[in-house]
């Protein structure tokens, strides 16, 4: 978030989803030490999310204006004594705002998307931003590792438009036969790369990671993780083919319980 010292307003990028929380018994005890720990586990619904941009009035606790997006929001932001707001996409484009309204000034187009909050600052008399595009793994978006410094005199040309939203999806890649996987070493796997986002049983864990469904099939597994599904990426790239079948015939396994 960001906050302008002269109006009083909070700059807030959010996201509008359904969580779900579970906590199974009332008596919890807490896991050792070094392991984290919030009394359960949770979720997100798999349907989409809208990105919201809001000002929120800290005098009156009010919101002044809000903007809602189709993608989701998880830049920061920063303003400017000039009256402007800078924000950006998870689908490349960095904004400049009037940070009195929200209306749209000026955008520019990056060749990933901004997860990060903005630097702005002062070379030879010009406004310069600084942004860093490299995607996020919790918003499922398109990765890159980028560092952009944007003037009024710069002479680039804007990056192509992404032709696929954040592309987070790969549809394109081979998915292997799931059968050969061993169960034992796909736990590894599990623990290591979907445990966070899933829950220790699928059913939520400390990140945004969809609640996994019953007696879900090892091949749909290696589907899901080879091509990517809404919010979450492929992890093809990641994992080798073994691997892959291992965590499908594990998670194939874990939730048939």
């Amino acid at each position: 978030m960001s906050y302008d010292v002269e109006d009083h307003l909070l700059y807030v990028c959010g996201n509008d989803t359904i969580g779900v929380v579970r906590r199974a018994g009332e008596q919890f005890e807490p896991p050792p030490i070094g392991k984290g720990y919030s009394g359960g586990g949770w979720g997100r619904v798999d349907i989409p999310r809208r990105g919201i941009v809001a000002a929120l009035d800290v005098t009156t606790q009010k919101v002044k204006w809000r903007l809602q997006w189709p993608d989701v929001c998880y830049s920061g932001s920063v303003n400017t004594a000039g009256g402007l707001l800078f924000m950006g996409r998870t689908d490349g484009r960095i904004m400049a705002l009037d940070k009195r309204n929200g209306r749209t000034l000026w955008q520019w187009q990056l060749d990933a998307p901004i997860t990060a909050p903005m630097t702005v600052f002062e070379h030879r008399g010009e406004q310069v931003v600084a942004v860093y595009a490299a995607g996020n793994f919790f918003a499922g978006s398109q990765r890159g590792d980028g560092v952009w410094l944007l003037s009024r005199k710069g002479a680039m040309k804007p990056s192509p438009p992404f032709s696929d939203g954040p592309a987070a999806t790969t549809p394109n890649l081979p998915v292997a036969d799931a059968t050969g996987g061993n169960a034992a070493g796909g736990s590894k796997v599990y623990q290591r790369i979907c445990e966070p986002c899933h829950g220790p049983t699928g059913k939520g864990g400390h990140a945004e990671g969809a609640i996994l469904t019953d007696n879900i099939t090892a091949q749909k597994v290696i589907t899901i993780a080879t091509t990517g599904r809404k919010d979450m990426p492929s992890f093809a790239p990641v994992l080798s083919p073994q691997e892959l079948k291992d965590v499908a015939a594990f998670v194939s396994t874990m939730l048939a319980r």
